[in-house]
């Protein structure tokens, strides 16, 4: 299928691929013009697009406000023309960002009290630098893993009509991707440097240098993350989830000032950020996933 506007002469065969934004209930079959039998909510309510209020709009014709089909607000409609291939891959690159931010907080915490506690024996010199370089492994690996897990999460998908399709905003997202990768592995091969464990009383040019490539790296960080936050948001309104949908809209800066501010505040701020910005897209991977499974329900 390709990206052209569905035509009204269509709908019949687009509504099979219709489920409740608000339980997943399959569709086919039901008057759209009403509620759904599940769970009792309106089936044609807002734009997906602009918000217009469509409930008295013919169900085969368009948004007065923005042109997008009402077909397309009908449940989750929208990704109606995307396989469900396509569906399981960007949910497999959820599944990988959700589970490898949780297992990499897990391994920050555990790896931090390792190398605490062997930096406590002072003639662990060699020792504290295998822990910390066994740290700088697993951390950065699994970095690069939720940065995979994200380029999965971004792949285009045919299918969508266009007037609903961001190119834009996932290019802006896979350009800070790429440029992440860089600075990743720049950190990466920083921390296999052995530290001076002998204080002079000035910092080296080495030491100078890294200091604004750390601070140029926290700046390139919260641009990601608005990028990201920005995609999510827009995948939330693909399938129907409104208060992620909204979440993103204020997460874009209230989470950089939050991981700036908070950050002296026994790193509190960066961590509301991070938990924050996991259950946004967990609760969009889950929304996903209930579509996947009702398509198969239905086949």
């Amino acid at each position: 299928m390709n990206n052209e506007e569905p035509q009204s002469g269509s709908l019949a065969t687009t509504l099979a691929e219709h489920v409740c934004k608000q339980c997943a209930y399959n569709l086919d079959g039901v008057d759209v013009s009403g509620a759904c039998p599940e769970c009792g909510f309106p089936i044609i309510d807002g734009c997906i697009r602009c918000d217009y209020n469509l409930v008295a709009t013919d169900p085969s014709g368009q948004c007065p406000e923005c042109g997008v089909p009402v077909s397309c607000s009908i449940g989750s409609s929208a990704l109606g023309g995307v396989s469900t291939e396509q569906l399981k891959s960007v949910h497999l690159g959820f599944k990988l960002v959700t589970s490898l931010i949780l297992l990499y907080i897990v391994v920050i915490l555990v790896m931090t009290g390792v190398v605490l506690s062997t930096a406590v024996n002072l003639n662990a010199g060699e020792d504290l630098y295998l822990a910390g370089v066994a740290a700088a492994v697993l951390s950065h690996g699994l970095v690069l893993g939720v940065i995979y897990g994200w380029f999965k999460l971004t792949q285009p998908l045919v299918g969508l009509p266009r007037m609903l399709n961001e190119p834009g905003t996932r290019s802006f997202v896979r350009v800070m991707l790429w440029i992440f990768v860089g600075v990743t592995l720049l950190n990466f091969m920083y921390s296999l440097v052995p530290a001076d464990t002998e204080f002079t009383g000035g910092y080296s040019t080495m030491e100078l240098v890294y200091l604004g490539f750390a601070v140029l790296s926290i700046g390139i960080m919260l641009v990601l993350f608005i990028s990201n936050v920005l995609y999510v948001g827009w995948v939330a309104r693909l399938v129907r989830n409104e208060k992620m949908y909204k979440r993103s809209k204020h997460l874009v800066w209230s989470g950089p000032l939050l991981v700036i501010v908070g950050a002296a505040i026994f790193v509190l701020g960066p961590l509301i950020a991070l938990v924050l910005y996991w259950n946004m897209l967990e609760y969009v991977r889950r929304d996903l996933k209930k579509i996947i499974k009702a398509r198969a329900a239905g086949a």
